[in-house]
């Protein structure tokens, strides 16, 4: 039995929908940016 169980009993809206996308547009473009920059670095 978990100690916080209950305590994240949310469900999924639509409001939630467009923030997880926005989040994950964002993530992406930092992390391609990132592996771009090792890329680059590497191919030299």
């Amino acid at each position: 039995m978990l100690a916080f169980e209950g305590a994240f009993d949310y469900g999924p809206t639509l409001a939630g929908a467009f923030v997880g996308m926005l989040w994950a547009f964002v993530d992406g473009y930092i992390a391609g940016i990132v592996i771009a920059w090792i890329y680059n670095r590497l191919a030299r």
